[in-house]
């Protein structure tokens, strides 16, 4: 918005407001900055909302990650294992008798 009398045409101001919707039913943090960190999350099936009432009961489990300079990781796609999660879980022993001890999953489908 430039005053009428201003000489300079380069001055604006943009307001930006994010707002999470009321009728989510989970609130995520996805978002990178602070005006856009909390995403509201409302899932749907066959027209109908879905509510997860599953309580988590895992809090105390404790899986250590090795040390950085001690991560052997392998990068795989999962279509490279006849395109099934499945298929890939078969091999998760295979993958621990070459001392692999992290994994990196990437994108199912390339963009």
């Amino acid at each position: 918005v430039c005053p009428e009398d201003s000489n300079d045409s380069s001055r604006f101001m943009d307001l930006w407001y994010t707002f999470v919707d009321p009728y989510a039913t989970e609130v995520d943090e996805m978002g990178t900055d602070e005006a856009n960190k909390s995403v509201g999350v409302l899932r749907i099936k066959d027209g109908r909302k879905i509510i997860d009432a599953y309580e988590w009961k895992h809090d105390n489990d404790v899986h250590l990650l090795a040390q950085n300079d001690e991560l052997i990781i392998y990068e795989l796609h999962v279509g490279d294992f006849h395109e099934k999660f499945k298929d890939l879980t078969t091999k998760i022993e295979h993958f621990k008798s070459l001392g692999i001890n992290a994994s990196n999953i990437n994108s199912y489908f390339f963009f």
